[in-house]
Order: C-alpha cells, then sequence, then structure tokens
C-alpha cells in the first residue's frame, strides 16, 4: 500500500457513519501502520500491539 492510498483509505474509514467490517478494519489498520512508518502519525501503545500480534498470528499461521 502506498502512502497516498494509506492516506485515502484511512480518511474513508473515519468518514464511515457505521463500523466497517472486519476486513475493512484490518485495512484501515494497515493504512495506519503505513502512515505511522512514514512519520505521518502516531500508532497508541494498544495499537502497536493490536499490529504485532496480527503480525505474529499471520506468521504462525504461514508455519503451520
Amino acid at each position: 500500500m502506498t502512502v497516498e492510498e494509506a492516506k485515502r483509505y484511512h480518511a474513508e474509514y473515519q468518514a464511515m457513519k457505521a463500523k466497517g467490517t472486519p476486513a475493512e478494519y484490518m485495512r484501515y489498520m494497515a493504512a495506519k501502520q503505513v502512515l505511522a512508518d512514514h512519520g505521518l502519525l502516531e500508532l497508541t501503545p494498544g495499537q502497536r500491539g493490536f499490529l504485532a500480534s496480527v503480525r505474529r498470528q499471520l506468521s504462525i499461521g504461514e508455519d503451520a
């Protein structure tokens, strides 16, 4: 995901009136990670922990 795509998706998700689907939320969090990696926003400790947990789960799933 490019920075521009991340900015667009982040803005779209925040503008949603209702909660997104789990897939939409994960894409939103991926966008937040891209933006944080480029110094455009800061993740909270909880968000960093959530993303680290997701990465761990994905790597464990790939090993299985």
